[in-house]
């Protein structure tokens, strides 16, 4: 039981380090990004791991996605990484 604890944890502590990256990419660009740029950006390996964290923070109002799929950070992702919520 407690090697799934730890591995739980360990995939959500990369789950919110990529959270992070992603608002921090977002804020430093000043322009939204497309949806799939971020993909090629954070997902080198192809693990499917940035699909979740997109959504996550599409869900949590973090980023906004317009019809275009272009992706900007919101004044939510801004308030959350100036809070240091991570």
């Amino acid at each position: 039981m407690a090697m799934y604890d730890l591995a739980k944890e360990k995939k959500s502590q990369k789950q919110q380090d990529l959270e992070r990256r992603v608002l921090y990419q977002l804020r430093d660009r000043k322009e939204p990004v497309n949806w799939d740029e971020l993909y090629v950006h954070f997902d080198l390996h192809r693990t499917g791991d940035i699909d979740a964290v997109l959504h996550n923070l599409k869900d949590g109002h973090y980023i906004a996605v317009d019809e275009d799929k272009n992706v900007s950070i919101s004044e939510r992702g801004l308030k959350r990484l100036s809070d240091a919520m991570f």
